[in-house]
């Protein structure tokens, strides 16, 4: 039980003091051999208090300045074990995790430790939601009135003369709106300050800037705001007057977070990125290769680099707000939009932890961020990417069929081609395009298109298009292969800087059938011929379904094919059931191949757990599983653990595969090969080996075996597969399940080899040290 004391308390007097002397409500932790005396003189010192005992040990809450609790601290040393704010305490619901259609991509990177992004932004409504977080943006303005921001931002400083205090370059309002926007927004709820020390070109100077962030500390003692963070996204060369003013802020508990820099160098030449007691953001985008299921995270061409950088962030082609009109957008690159991604992932773990440290909190933000491979990454920078936990886990998240640069369009189109042969130039009457241009053509085909660009001029680095998802940028026109079906070609380009555009031609070469072919083959089992025609249904990756009907041959091993008339692509096809009815005798179902892009490929025949061919009784229904042409090998290896040597078994085993998406996939059965030996074993996936996460390898029906390695090969490329039950040698037993970890969230992760020696024994000490 608890008791609670109530010595010396008026709400009247705290909230008094709270509203002159902005005082904060702090909870002291007395040490637990405090006697009553000493409790009593230290209770004495006290102005607003209540008294809360447990059981021997006694907590004071107390209204207090910054200067009072100090005096306290060091005063009563001996008595104090420890202080901390007084946070808030919420229920531990998935009610506050809600999901936004329309996010733009670097929203949902930042809370995903992967670069394979689904189609919706899962974000915490609490984020940013407490009273005493503020985030001051230090930079061109910020346009309140934006409907991205209105209700949340404030204007606080202009230390720009002559202009007004509103945003007239537009990129402070960006900035603003990644942090807290609406929208654009990582958290919605975020306290924004605008501070403005940057004209309608951008441009200020150090001075100007060094008093703003000195406004910035004094506002925040003025207004009782207990956590403040500070956005810099800009940045000079070296300023030792500019790294003492922010390194000063630091040590008051303000939070500084700071853009790498957009001179492709070394952000430790640069201020104020090579402040050691700030955080310092480099900026990367996605990329993908042709045919990829998974993009990669890249550094951004422009973007700083080097040991001074604290984490990457989201900075490539970011949309945020705008300022010709409250509801305008605006598209941006560069480390300015990278570090407010991570001032709003500040801002999210200050509003649960508003007296942390800038210490503390920096220390936090590197331990969650997540090692991706950077491509394009600089030797000396760190490759982790900041990260922002809190709704891993709560949610099955849904992977788009095309990458995030398709999806963004939204289905809004400048116009839709449905014919075979056909061209497109923009702009189309000559001249430029404009600045935050983005929009979208979809060229649609029902077969291989062809596709050319005649001409090609881009902002390098800057503008550029992406085609089928692929990006380009510069005046080399993009040569690409066929693409299989429609291509979207999206524009796209920042707020400076314009060219002349592009011209491309397309040509689309219809299938040779409109149709799906799928095709039985008749169980090789005698007594295999059948009577009547039997039901099959396809469905799709859509969610729709095709229905008609096959009539089995007769002939032990012939085939029979059904065709669905759909503009459908086969290779969209996720299913296939068979039925058998009252009235049919059944059938022997050997297997089933469906005719994509000119070549049979088979499915696999789960249900019933027959082998090779499968009975079709009446009334059965048997569920075909799809296995197209992603075809990866794993490697199993017999393991030779001492008096084990000749030992060997005939069962079969059933090898799993679990990928990223969460799915599985019974890849099929095993027989284990001779003790010492490896064998390999290829199989159809929906997905490439690089989706795998997890091996499982499942007992079969007779006694066991040793397993000594598990390996992943796809082409040339070997990937060894981690055991983390059972060591180096598992003995798999005929009812037993051992997982095998690919290892997809350990990318900088190393592998050791260990030869043991037979007769051995012992447990090995391994030490590793880091390069950092």
């Amino acid at each position: 039980k608890a008791t609670v004391s109530v010595l010396y308390w008026s709400p009247q007097i705290s909230k008094h003091h709270m509203a002159l002397f902005g005082t904060q409500e702090y909870i002291l932790t007395l040490k637990a051999d405090t006697s009553s005396t000493d409790l009593e003189t230290f209770l004495i010192s006290l102005v607003s208090y209540v008294l809360l005992t447990v059981g021997k040990r006694s907590f004071v809450r107390a209204w207090l300045t910054t200067d009072m609790l100090n005096l306290l601290l060091l005063t009563y040393a001996w008595l104090i074990e420890a202080h901390e704010a007084n946070a808030q305490v919420k229920l531990q619901s998935t009610s506050d995790i809600t999901s936004q259609a329309d996010a733009w991509w670097g929203q949902r990177r930042v809370v995903q430790d992967h670069p394979h992004l689904p189609q919706d932004y899962y974000y915490d409504t609490t984020w940013g939601d407490n009273s005493a977080v503020a985030v001051y943006v230090v930079d061109s303005g910020v346009m309140c009135e934006h409907t991205e921001l209105v209700g949340k931002c404030t204007f606080g400083y202009n230390a720009v003369d002559g202009e007004s205090d509103t945003d007239l370059n537009g990129h402070g309002t960006h900035v603003a709106s990644i942090i807290s926007g609406t929208r654009f927004g990582v958290t919605k709820k975020a306290q924004i300050i605008s501070v403005k020390v940057l004209n309608k070109d951008g441009l200020g100077t150090v001075a100007d800037l060094v008093d703003a962030i000195g406004w910035v500390c004094r506002d925040k003692d003025a207004a009782g705001i207990e956590a403040a963070i500070i956005n810099l996204s800009l940045g000079t060369t070296y300023s030792d007057a500019l790294n003492n003013a922010v390194y000063a802020v630091t040590q008051q508990g303000l939070h500084i977070v700071m853009s790498a820099g957009n001179w492709k160098a070394n952000a430790c030449q640069y201020s104020p990125a090579s402040v050691s007691t700030g955080i310092t953001v480099a900026a990367t985008g996605l990329s993908y290769v042709a045919d990829s299921l998974m993009p990669t995270d890249t550094r951004d061409a422009y973007s700083n680099y080097g040991p001074c950088v604290t984490v990457h962030a989201p900075g490539a082609h970011i949309m945020g707000a705008g300022i010709d009109s409250t509801t305008a957008r605006a598209v941006r690159n560069g480390t300015s939009m990278a570090a407010p991604h991570v001032t709003a992932i500040v801002a999210a773990k200050l509003t649960e932890s508003p007296s942390m440290t800038p210490a503390q909190l920096k220390s936090w933000l590197v331990s969650v961020a997540k090692p991706t491979g950077i491509a394009g990454n600089v030797a000396g920078t760190t490759n982790l990417m900041a990260f922002l936990p809190g709704v891993e886990g709560v949610f099955t998240p849904v992977y788009p069929a095309v990458p995030y640069s398709m999806e963004n369009c939204f289905g809004h189109y400048e116009a839709e081609y449905s014919v075979l042969e056909g061209a497109l130039t923009y702009p189309a009457g000559g001249g430029r395009y404009g600045n935050n241009d983005m929009r979208c053509w979809n060229i649609q085909c029902d077969g291989t298109l062809d596709v050319e660009y005649l001409s090609f001029s881009f902002e390098e680095g800057y503008d550029g298009l992406y085609t089928g998802g692929l990006w380009a940028t510069g005046y080399a026109p993009p040569s690409y292969p066929p693409f299989d079906g429609d291509v979207v070609v999206r524009l796209q380009s920042d707020s400076v800087n314009t060219d002349t555009g592009f011209s491309v031609m397309w040509t689309c070469m219809p299938k040779s059938n409109s149709g799906i072919n799928v095709r039985f083959t008749t169980g090789t089992v005698p007594g295999a011929a059948s009577v009547g025609t039997f039901p099959v249904r396809l469905w799709f990756e859509d969610g729709t379904e095709l229905e008609g009907t096959v009539r089995p041959s007769d002939v032990l091993g012939g085939t029979a094919t059904v065709e669905f008339l759909t503009q459908q692509a086969a290779a969209s096809v996720v299913g296939i059931e068979v039925m058998a009815e009252y009235e049919t005798d059944g059938w022997f179902i050997d297997s089933c191949d469906v005719l994509i892009n000119g070549a049979w490929q088979q499915w696999v025949i789960p249900a019933h757990g027959h082998a090779t061919s499968q009975w079709l009784d009446a009334d059965d229904i048997s569920t075909l599983t799809f296995t197209p042409q992603n075809p990866f090998t794993v490697t199993i290896r017999i393991g030779t653990r001492s008096g084990k040597d000749t030992y060997s078994t005939m069962s079969l085993f059933t090898l799993v595969a679990v990928y990223g998406t969460g799915e599985t996939q019974t890849l099929g059965e095993i027989l284990p090969p001779d003790v010492g030996a490896s064998d390999d074993y290829t199989f159809a996936s929906r997905y490439p080996a690089s989706a795998v996460e997890v091996i499982q390898v499942v007992g079969g029906t007779s006694d066991g075996w040793y397993l000594h390695t598990v390996g992943l090969k796809e082409g040339a490329s070997y990937t060894p597969l981690v055991d983390p039950k059972h060591g180096t040698d598992a003995w798999m037993k005929y009812d037993g399940v051992t997982e095998y970890d690919a290892g997809r969230r350990q990318l900088n992760s190393f592998q050791m080899t260990c030869d043991v020696v037979e007769g051995s024994a012992g447990i090995f000490d391994v030490q590793v040290t880091s390069a950092s």
